[in-house]
């Protein structure tokens, strides 16, 4: 379980970065649910 918590929170770090690389992610509101969103995947797959 706690290789995967880091997996995730190296996953946010990198979705974070998307939002200043990929305009389409728009406002930070939508880059914090894409952290949520890719959280999710890694907790639980």
């Amino acid at each position: 379980m706690a290789e995967k918590s880091d997996v995730a929170i190296l996953v946010v770090g990198e979705v974070s970065d998307w939002g200043e690389k990929f305009p389409t992610c728009g406002e930070g509101r939508d880059v914090d649910n894409l952290n949520l969103f890719w959280v999710n995947i890694w907790t639980f797959k």
